[in-house]
């Protein structure tokens, strides 16, 4: 009998565990720009983030799932989104180079307000998708390409 418990007790433990592997991070609606025609623009569908993988579904009711992504070496960068545009665009993109969505080397999406894109992109963060790193060069500095030697 103290057996069995024991078992239990480990499945136990290896059940919580796995579920913390993938835990749910956010959810909610983006826009898709990646893939749509320029036509439309964009394409609104749920999202949903996980510490493990971001998919996409039609709508909340999360039945009809259209892509996931494992997050593994992806990264994040802001896009401009124009001077009429009212969204406000960031892209996914894999760190090696290696397409992310069908073709496309990055997934680009929207969302309808700063504070909630700033939001999402936190999220990411708490995901473990970095920002992509930024090389700045002080203005006033001189780089040489001859050495003095």
């Amino acid at each position: 009998m103290n057996q069995v418990r024991l078992i239990l007790l480990k499945l136990k433990k290896s059940l919580e565990i796995s579920f913390l592997f993938f835990k749910v991070i956010r959810k909610g609606f983006l826009g898709v720009h990646s893939g749509v025609s320029i036509m439309k623009g964009h394409k609104d569908f749920w999202f949903v983030l996980t510490t493990e993988s971001l998919s996409w579904f039609k709508d909340e009711d999360e039945t009809d799932k259209k892509y996931m992504l494992n997050l593994d070496q992806l990264k994040v960068r802001d896009l401009d989104s124009g001077m009429f545009s009212r969204k406000h665009l960031f892209a996914l993109f894999n760190s090696d180079g290696r397409n992310i969505f069908k073709e496309h080397k990055m997934l680009e999406l929207s969302c309808d307000s700063l504070e909630e894109m700033e939001s999402w992109k936190a999220s990411l963060l708490r995901a473990g998708v970095y920002p992509e790193k930024e090389i700045k060069i002080p203005e006033n500095e001189v780089f040489s390409t001859f050495s003095n030697n």
